[in-house]
């Protein structure tokens, strides 16, 4: 008889390896984060969060937070632990709680956007799972071409790809972009100035969301227009950048580098091998 394979007991003792990527303050050093030992799809299931009792400028104690993961695939093992995008939708909502409120801040505005870039790159990685899940289902009853397969609908407990220890779609025709090598575009971490950049693009786009159409709009559009557009915002920025008008130069590049992004998004959405970043669903924003 199969047995079901259970949540992972939580460790009992002091996890290993300590995590330090918080840390911007001294005060941060004393929130302490640990990591358990790795579990099948590379990553650990548990971690563990220390965190000091001070009073009177003296440490009395301390109390810890134990998080279990999601231990494998949600469709064999069930659910049996927290996400990461559980994890980051606490984080966006505090985030935004403050932005509704006397803290907010561009730079707490800038992490938000950050957030749901992430959350939307997990969602779209859950979604492809299950397409790849179901395109392997379809090989199996006999049926060779993406045509004969279609999706099931986003389940709560559906997740293919959520939790560790989910395979990314290896032996499934089609998914050879599942995950690519450490170095692959994918997995890049972005610059300082090309992630500013790109939050500047992302906040020009929210200005006028309600004039213009956004996403859905913009793919409607021909390519060559994003060429006109970008040439004509590019010489508007020469010309501000000869005048001394620097801030103004910077914000016509901007413009420029947003019809870009237009026209990359309507190329690969019709090329014969389309990215699947240009496949996320259309969204607001708009030009």
């Amino acid at each position: 008889m199969h047995t079901k394979p259970t949540a992972p007991t939580p460790p009992t003792m002091h996890l290993p390896r300590a995590i330090r990527t918080h840390e911007c303050t001294d005060a941060d050093k004393l929130l302490q984060i640990h990591a358990g030992p790795s579990g099948p799809g590379g990553a650990p299931v548990f971690y563990q969060i220390t965190m000091p009792n001070i009073v009177d400028d003296r440490v009395l104690g301390s109390a810890s937070v134990m998080l279990s993961f999601q231990h494998g695939p949600i469709c064999e093992n069930g659910l049996n632990g927290i996400t990461i995008e559980s994890l980051l939708a606490v984080a966006r909502d505090r985030l935004e709680q403050f932005q509704k409120g006397p803290f907010a801040c561009r730079e707490n505005d800038s992490a938000l956007n950050s957030i749901r870039i992430a959350m939307d790159a997990l969602h779209h990685r859950t979604r492809r799972r299950q397409r790849e899940h179901a395109e392997a289902a379809g090989y199996e009853r006999g049926h060779p071409t993406n045509d004969d397969v279609t999706a099931p609908a986003p389940s709560p407990l559906a997740g293919e790809g959520r939790g560790e220890g989910s395979p990314g779609g290896a032996g499934v025709p089609g998914s050879e972009r599942s995950e690519g090598p450490a170095d692959s575009p994918d997995r890049l971490t972005l610059r300082p100035s090309v992630a500013a950049f790109a939050q500047e693009m992302e906040r020009t786009l929210r200005k006028h969301d309600d004039t213009k159409g956004g996403q859905p709009e913009w793919r409607r559009t021909d390519f060559p227009t994003f060429i006109t557009l970008a040439e004509e915002e590019l010489a508007e920025a020469d010309g501000a950048y000869d005048d001394d008008r620097r801030m103004q130069a910077a914000e016509e590049m901007v413009d420029t580098a947003n019809y870009c992004m237009m026209g990359w998004d309507v190329a690969m959405r019709k090329a014969t091998d389309p990215d699947p970043r240009a496949d996320q669903p259309a969204e607001g924003g708009g030009y």
